[in-house]
């Protein structure tokens, strides 16, 4: 698996992410891979709203 590193061009996706994934019982060690993942891909697309992902096209983003 590889390293995705965000800086705060992410907009606040990954803390926001974490709060949802640990509100969701996930572990600390899952929340913060997923919230990564979902940082990661927000910095993909150009805007703060369209960058904004679904919980499925992170849980996609995971799986590869």
């Amino acid at each position: 698996t590889g390293e995705y590193k965000t800086q705060i061009a992410d907009g606040g996706i990954g803390q926001n992410l974490l709060a949802v994934a640990l509100t969701d019982g996930q572990s600390v060690q899952e929340a913060v891979k997923f919230a990564k993942h979902a940082a990661a891909l927000s910095v993909t697309k150009l805007g703060a709203q369209s960058s904004i992902q679904t919980r499925r096209e992170v849980e996609q983003f995971l799986k590869h």
